[in-house]
């Protein structure tokens, strides 16, 4: 494989050295939730400075699929005008820059969300950049490159939260956050040394457009599978806690448990579901599922709460919806102007649908008084998704769209 892989890809110098651009890779997935995560464990210290009240923490926590979905639009014409690699030095040095100002010059939480704006929107170009990048350095092997990057990005969820309170602890809660800003110092150098190799001209040919992908109903089919895959996901982080101590009659420390079992199931799909994707001529049986791991796990959850520890495996496995969406950015697609306008168009919109999610949720148990209709809400979702998901895999291509 790796002899495979070291042959130039398509508009990079001969000789191209491949560890060097999947060390970019990796590092840039790395930066790409640090910003966000490391932030919850840490405002019982930021309350020592200033006043942090529940709805401005609330705030912060839909603060980044804003961001997310508003930056991502731009990541297509950032591409074009200064090149895959200068954009992804560009989100890299917003990450840090934002990181450095609002742990260092914020005197009020509004300031401090003020300027979270800068690294989180740095997030939200780098989600879009990643794949059409992956798509032009390695053309042959998008599957193998999605599934380390996926990895990483969830390694990046789950690192921060376990080391902000130590760091906190020793160093106070600015520097907790501030030095996530020399990671992504560190992630830009293998990406300058991409962009000084590469030979792409900025301005690309005809190139596929957000709009284009708007217009495309294969686009809205990949984008509703992640919405779905996201939207479950986040409201089951924000609500499954709760759902399972008065539900299941666990404690919070039991609950705490289960909720990080069921975010570390997200490895191993992360890691297969795309190398699958891109070898399997019929990848049908990969919706269906994921389709009736989210319905039974969440149904399980509501219905048959005695039996926790069992449904939250299939709940787990039913976020493979996620993956499945950002690897079909690159399996729909011919060219890296392809990928980055449907990586833009399904992210975007993907993230901005997805916020609903816990909102949704929460509302659902208020207006219902218990906790089956939320459930019943998300395996609908999850049939949608399935739906969409039969129509997203057909071997069709964004720069065929008319």
């Amino acid at each position: 494989m790796a002899a495979a892989m070291s042959a130039p890809a398509s508009g990079q110098s001969p000789g191209h050295p491949v560890l060097l651009g999947m060390l970019g890779v990796s590092l840039v997935a790395l930066n790409l939730r640090t910003a966000v995560v490391s932030l919850s464990p840490l405002y019982d210290f930021m309350r020592r400075s200033f006043a942090v009240s529940h709805s401005a923490q609330g705030i912060m926590g839909t603060l980044p699929v804003l961001c997310f979905a508003a930056f991502g639009l731009f990541g297509p014409r950032i591409g074009r005008t200064i090149g895959l690699e200068r954009g992804m030095v560009l989100a890299l040095l917003m990450i840090a820059a934002g990181e450095v100002l609002r742990a260092a010059f914020s005197p009020s939480i509004g300031v401090f969300g003020l300027i979270s704006v800068l690294a989180l929107g740095g997030i939200g170009l780098g989600n879009v950049l990643l794949p059409p990048a992956i798509k032009e350095l390695f053309p042959d092997h998008v599957g193998a490159l999605t599934s380390l990057y996926l990895v990483l990005v969830a390694v990046s969820a789950a690192a921060p939260p376990m080391l902000a309170v130590p760091l906190a602890h020793a160093f106070g809660w600015r520097l907790a956050i501030g030095s996530w800003a020399l990671l992504a110092i560190v992630a830009a150098l293998p990406w300058l040394l991409i962009a000084r190799r590469s030979h792409t001209p900025h301005e690309a040919g005809p190139a596929a457009s957000t709009l284009q992908a708007c217009r495309w109903p294969t686009a809205w089919a990949i984008t509703a599978l992640f919405a779905v895959g996201a939207l479950a996901m986040y409201a089951l982080i924000a609500w499954m806690p709760r759902l399972l101590t008065e539900q299941a009659g666990v404690d919070a420390a039991t609950a705490g448990t289960m909720l990080a079992i069921y975010n570390l199931i997200g490895f191993p799909h992360s890691l297969v579901v795309p190398m699958i994707l891109e070898k399997d001529r019929h990848p049908g049986w990969v919706i269906l599922f994921a389709t009736t791991c989210l319905c039974c796990g969440v149904l399980g959850l509501g219905f048959v709460p005695s039996a926790s520890w069992l449904w939250i495996f299939p709940a787990g496995l039913g976020a493979m919806f996620i993956p499945i969406g950002l690897t079909l950015v690159n399996l729909r697609s011919r060219t890296k102007e392809g990928t980055a306008s449907l990586s833009s168009f399904v992210q975007s919109a993907g993230y901005l649908i997805s916020a609903s999610g816990p909102l949704l949720f929460g509302w659902l148990n208020q207006l219902s008084g218990g906790w089956r209709v939320p459930c019943l809400f998300l395996a609908a979702c999850g049939i949608v998704a399935g739906a969409a998901g039969m129509i997203a895999i057909r071997p069709v291509f964004i720069e065929d769209a008319r």
